[in-house]
């Protein structure tokens, strides 16, 4: 329910001026002249219009009104988001290597004459080797991809379809060059999964961080000797950063050199050239998703469509109407000559003072030398004087630090890189430092542009934030964990189910009486207990509780009155006999007052309580997703974080019930046999696939398996005239009339099938076919 927005722009002109000129009796007997002429009603004329100006002004909703408000939830509209993109650097003939810093600064000169700055985002060091091999030796055996490695549109698996092998890489010459430092670019083919899971994604201050740490393990290495074959000649590569995250997403993978490099290589399989050779082996199996690897490459650079500016002197900043210093008017507006800005943090000057950034000038002062970044991100703007001093007539104004993301618009492929300042170091082939120009560097765009966005409108950030408000951020009902779960930071989720089940009662030994348990059969609530009067001890298995002291709590005052609350969870505490009994005999004997004692001649059991399952299944490309141990763990912190206080959650990897089909089938005479074999295998597969089959969105957990639905499956295959026989195969149960049981929390997935398939005549004849 809405709160009625009052119009406070409800009298026009007309009325504000003859309610005036009606009132002028009450206040002058003598103006008796209220014709348009008199020039006392012309200033009754001019003072209506003016009220009806400001009535209007004031019955509107404006920026700075938003602003406000999303300013009390905690919210601004969203800056500029810079575009990226990736480029390869080439060394020149007389360098042997070259590190380039963190934001070093490189020109994209377009056909069109446009300049536009960019800047890289991590420190990358430049070698002169290159990569030669690129091998998998996976669970099928030994396989070359250095052709679909350089091969754009060709992926290839980083560890064999299992995850489980080894990735190696040859060089030709020493990669790690005279920095000691070996970048590799891994870049994963992601297009076809989907993005991974955020939570509170649409207000920036709600928004969750990915907390996924795999389990899955990789390990660098490296052979000093080259007796590859054996594997305890293999040494450990220092790790300095891994993007991937254990190849869980495209990143950037820093090498260090290991004391023990051989930087003569040597050979490696069957390939009779030498390389320097490293190699990447699984140590932990579990990828929920098998790695596909796009390219690895040596000598590119990340870069963002930024300019940092870093002026000693200052950058001048400009008004509307070109000016460098100030008017001495209120509420000046200067902008920067790189913006709009890609964040709040800039450092600007008044004069030769500098003045404070304030979110905004409600707590200014006439005296208060501050200044507010503008919603569009392009300027700044000073007070009015009374909230935020006016900055002096004619004083500069000046930036010293901000980043910029300027209005240069899109770069193409074919555009011209070049380096714009000395941000390289460079080593000759020998590992000594040289001079060199940082244009001398041959710079080639790898990648599309990608991912850039204006500064976000006031009215986009509303709405972002109204779509929040229909997200659950607390777990209540069973479609709150289930939505909470899928959307578990950083994951790639397929699907979640729910269920609430209860747990068995836990007998508790005699001797132990926990304080909660005490204080309802007492009814004080523990509002007397004295500190000293417990001790903790620990139950059969481990788990620490208070016990009370029996004597101590006998000779206690006793409370006369007693809360219905407590009252009535003493009367729902389970007892040991099944016979019915009152409270007070089955706690104990009873006192004078009625109320039960503690006794340590009978154990008591907890009173059976209820759990949360949920069950996760991960987004893959097998047809048996298992989430690893990370995955699971990811899930039941997020959970645990939006959990109710009381609730007790449990998270699962599925169980599967695995289905083969043997089949015979009739084709029609104008189709392949193989062909439609293959084809019924793959609807199968896919009828039964537990993440994409049923009707497209997962096979249902629980949902048995009917033999019709085989039939109508398979029949529905184009080309296939009937079923003559059909069997299933499953590690699960059956029932009486062959249809396949699946648990509760259970799914269905294919395994192997047999498909026998006969053309026209030479098959069963027509009367033979097979129906349910």
């Amino acid at each position: 329910m809405s709160l009625d927005i009052p119009s406070l722009d409800d009298r026009p002109y007309e009325t504000i001026l003859r309610d005036a000129r009606n009132r002028i009796p009450v206040y002058s007997e003598t103006w008796t002249d209220h014709n348009a002429s008199d020039p006392g009603i012309t200033v009754l004329e001019l003072l209506a219009w003016l009220a009806e100006t400001y009535t209007y002004q004031l019955d509107r909703i404006t920026d700075a009104h938003r602003l406000k408000y999303l300013a009390l939830l905690g919210e601004r509209p969203r800056p500029p988001r810079p575009a990226t993109t990736a480029v390869r650097v080439t060394l020149p003939d007389h360098a042997g290597s070259a590190a380039v810093n963190e934001g070093a600064k490189l020109l994209a000169t377009t056909g069109d004459d446009r300049t536009v700055g960019f800047e890289t985002t991590v420190a990358t060091a430049v070698t002169r080797a290159t990569l030669e091999r690129v091998v998998v030796d996976g669970a099928r055996g030994r396989r070359d991809q250095t052709t679909a490695n350089r091969t754009a549109g060709m992926q290839f698996t980083a560890f064999g379809d299992g995850a489980e092998g080894v990735l190696y890489l040859g060089f030709a010459g020493n990669p790690f060059g005279g920095e000691g430092e070996l970048s590799l670019s891994v870049k994963l083919a992601e297009d076809d999964l989907p993005a991974p899971a955020r939570h509170g994604a649409g207000v920036d201050a709600w928004t969750e961080d990915a907390t996924f740490e795999p389990t899955v393990a990789v390990e660098w290495e490296h052979c000093p000797t080259y007796e590859w074959y054996d594997e305890g000649a293999w040494e450990s590569l220092p790790v300095e950063a891994d993007g991937t995250n254990q190849f869980y997403e495209s990143g950037r993978v820093v090498l260090k050199k290991p004391d023990s490099w051989n930087a003569d290589g040597g050979t490696v399989f069957d390939h009779a050239t030498s390389y320097r050779w490293i190699r990447c082996r699984v140590t932990t199996p579990g990828h929920e998703i098998a790695p596909r690897i796009d390219s690895v490459a040596v000598n590119v650079l990340p870069v963002e469509r930024r300019w940092t500016v870093r002026s000693e002197g200052g950058e001048p900043l400009r008004d509307g109407e070109g000016n460098t210093a100030s008017t001495g008017l209120p509420d000046q507006r200067f902008e920067f000559e790189h913006g709009p800005l890609l964040d709040t943090d800039v450092a600007v000057w008044v004069g030769d003072e500098r003045w404070r950034r304030r979110d905004d000038f409600d707590a200014a002062g006439p005296y208060s030398r501050c200044f507010v970044v503008e919603p569009s991100y392009r300027g700044i703007r000073f007070g009015d004087g009374a909230r935020g001093m006016i900055p002096p007539l004619d004083a500069p104004i000046t930036a010293t630090r901000y980043v910029g993301t300027g209005d240069a618009g899109s770069v193409s492929a074919e555009a011209e890189w070049s380096f714009a300042g000395a941000d390289v170091r460079f080593r000759d082939p020998k590992g000594k430092f040289t001079t060199a120009d940082p244009a001398s560097l041959t710079v080639e765009q790898v990648a599309d542009v990608t991912g850039g966005a204006p500064a976000e409108p006031i009215g986009d950030a509303f709405d972002r934030l109204v779509a929040d408000r229909r997200v659950p951020y607390r777990a209540v009902t069973a479609p709150d964990y289930e939505y909470l779960a899928t959307h578990t930071p950083g994951l790639r989720f397929g699907r979640a189910a729910v269920w609430v089940v209860q747990d068995d009662p836990v007998e508790r030994p005699p001797s132990v009486w926990s304080k909660d348990a005490a204080d309802v059969r007492r009814g004080d609530g523990g509002s007397d207990r004295r500190p000293d009067e417990d001790r903790v001890v620990s139950t059969e298995d481990g788990r620490p509780v208070r016990q009370i002291d029996d004597e101590r709590m006998r000779q206690r005052p006793k409370t006369k009155q007693r809360s219905a609350a407590a009252s009535r969870q003493a009367s729902e505490l389970p007892t040991e006999s099944s016979e019915p009994t009152s409270s007070a005999s089955a706690a104990g004997d009873a006192n004078a007052d009625g109320e039960a004692e503690p006794s340590d001649e009978s154990p008591r059991e907890c009173e059976p309580h209820r759990s949360v399952n949920v069950v996760v299944v991960p987004y893959s490309r097998s047809s048996r997703p298992e989430p690893s141990t990370g995955f699971l763990n990811a899930v039941d912190a997020h959970l645990d974080r939006h959990r109710l206080l009381t609730d007790r959650v449990r998270v699962e990897p599925p169980t599967y019930v695995e289905v083969g089909v043997d089949v015979e089938v009739r084709l029609e005479s104008e189709y392949a046999v193989t062909d439609r074999r293959d084809a019924i295998d793959a609807a199968l597969d896919e009828f039964l696939d537990p993440l994409r089959g049923f009707e497209g969105d997962g096979w249902p957990f629980g949902r048995p398996l009917y033999r019709s639905e085989l039939y109508e499956e398979i029949e529905s295959v184009p080309g296939v005239d009937c079923v003559t026989r059909l069997d299933v195969r499953t590690d699960g149960r059956l029932d009486a009339n062959g249809a396949v049981v699946v648990d509760a929390d259970a799914l269905l997935t294919p395994t192997d099938h047999t498909v026998t398939a006969r053309v026209g005549t030479n098959g069963p004849a027509a009367g033979d076919c097979d129906r349910p």
